[in-house]
């Protein structure tokens, strides 16, 4: 560590030098801004253009990069067991910090091009740490307080209460992280901020926070064999892709395809999804659990007349049992499958026009026959601006930097290189590996991956459930129920309690 420190305190005072050298160069700069003619501007002052750089390229992420080695220092980061490959029957496991080899599959190769890259660059040697359960092992570090990690990558959930235990640091704290660029989730980190601190946020440095946003798949083939049905992309970037408008979708195709006069597992829907979905919607719908003031302290927001709507709307699509087969409702599936695999296959066999769930779904279904499409979830209606596409974060990741770290500028340094890194190399690779190769459908999906990663919500509410406030949708789900208010009102005096208890150990209330 001391190494480490001698190194970045030379860094900062030639940062020093050069920035006092630099306020005494009076000579002209120019930036290469060329005309229609190809003359560029300012071309007559005799000094050299400089060609300014695309703030969204590989070229200007490196150029952020100190020019700093530190002399095999580890960079110690905890995760989940990992995996070099996607395993549908542990979907959830870590693909975003470490392989040993390429093997050609795109995560793990570019995985292994941006480590070379960083630890050559750098002069670090990148080392996970990996746990079974992740929370715990920082959770007993920072108690014990032990200096074993240098960052960590945490389900967003599970940070909201090391954060609440004075566990995490501020993230905007940081000398080095520079949370306002392109790598970092801008939607994240407005929205997982309170009282202007960030604990835990999304970036471009991993993929389950990706993996875990919900989005809606579609069945090409049922759409083109649908008379008035139509591929509806251009819709969703018309703004017109709405709840009504997918409800209408849902109605064409169902079938009772074995004819026993019952629908199953055996049978054609409209819809497959799952409870959790309902919160899904609702977040779609632009709806909060917990939204924040001016003050950037979370208030619930679940009785206004816009989210009672968003509420019923999101009970319609999940609880009509005419167009929607639930997986926690499912009859009819092969005996000791699990419904969540069977989904799949019903969805993969055409039995299904919209699997609406998380992302993590798609890259099951390499071996599909019939083509499929992504889009967002659909708004509540037309007036709502933009579309919005929610993040599981019981299981979608976030990045976060335990108390115990003593070496902050350090940390600061190659966390802000290794997220940069990560868009040019590890984003690449996920989108590859959702899209391409056999994958691939269409260009259009990746436009619509583009609208679903830009427009993601996330809900504080959601995340630190206080009271179960967060999971109401849900369990209201499980029960048929769909008398909210009724809910609401045996919930809100106890999570308005939890809320405010929260706020006081972050010293805001």
């Amino acid at each position: 560590m001391k190494t480490k420190t001698k190194i970045i305190a030379c860094l900062m005072a030639l940062l020093l030098v050069s920035a006092l050298f630099a306020a005494c160069d009076n000579t002209p700069k120019t930036v290469d801004k060329t005309d229609k003619t190809g003359a560029p501007e300012n071309s007559g002052t005799g000094t050299a253009p400089v060609t300014e750089i695309n703030k969204d390229s590989y070229e200007y992420a490196k150029s952020r990069i100190p020019d700093v080695k530190f002399d095999g220092a580890e960079l110690r980061i905890l995760i989940s067991p990992a995996s070099t490959a996607y395993d549908p029957a542990n979907a959830y496991r870590s693909r975003n910090v470490y392989t040993e080899e390429l093997i050609e599959v795109p995560i793990n190769d570019a995985v292994y091009e941006r480590n070379q890259f960083l630890e050559s660059a750098l002069g670090i040697v990148i080392t996970p740490i990996q746990e079974a359960n992740p929370t715990e092992a920082l959770r007993k570090s920072c108690a014990g307080n032990l200096d074993t990690y240098d960052f960590a990558f945490l389900p967003m959930n599970a940070g909201a209460g090391l954060a609440t235990a004075n566990y995490l640091i501020d993230l905007k704290s940081v000398n080095g992280l520079a949370l306002d660029e392109v790598w970092w989730d801008q939607s994240a980190i407005k929205e997982l901020s309170i009282g202007d601190k960030l604990y835990i946020t999304a970036s471009d440095g991993d993929i389950l926070d990706k993996q875990t946003t919900w989005g809606t798949m579609f069945n090409k083939r049922l759409i083109e064999d649908t008379d008035g049905l139509e591929i509806p992309y251009t819709t969703v970037l018309e703004g017109n892709w709405t709840a009504d408008k997918y409800i209408e979708y849902s109605k064409a195709v169902k079938d009772d395809l074995n004819g026993d006069g019952k629908y199953d597992a055996n049978d054609k829907w409209g819809i497959i999804t799952e409870n959790n979905s309902i919160v899904g919607f609702y977040f779609g719908f632009g709806g909060y659990i917990a939204k924040k003031n001016e003050e950037d302290i979370p208030e619930f927001d679940m009785t206004n007349a816009r989210a009672a709507s968003a509420i019923e709307k999101a009970f319609e699509i999940v609880l009509n049992g005419e167009t929607t087969i639930r997986c926690e409702k499912m009859t009819g599936q092969p005996s000791g499958v699990s419904v969540w695999l069977h989904a799949s296959t019903m969805f993969t066999n055409d039995q299904a026009l919209f699997r609406s769930t998380d992302l993590n779904s798609v890259e099951r279904w390499r071996a599909m026959d019939a083509d499929f499409g992504i889009i967002p979830m659909p708004k509540l209606d037309k007036d709502q601006e933009y579309y919005s596409c929610g993040v599981a974060t019981g299981t979608g990741t976030g990045v976060c930097i335990p108390t115990t770290n003593t070496d902050l500028d350090f940390t600061g340094i190659c966390l802000e290189a290794f997220v940069s890194a990560s868009r040019y190399t590890l984003r690449e690779g996920y989108y590859e590996s959702t899209l391409g190769g056999i994958i691939s459908r269409d260009d259009e999906s990746r436009k619509m991956l583009d609208i679903i990663f830009q427009t993601r919500h996330f809900d504080l509410g959601y995340i630190f459930d206080w009271g179960g406030m967060g999971y109401l949708l849900r369990t209201m789900g499980d029960a048929n129920n769909t008398n909210f208010a009724s809910e609401y009102d045996k919930k809100i005096e106890a999570a308005q309690k939890a809320m405010d208890e929260t706020l006081a150990a972050f010293d805001l209330a």
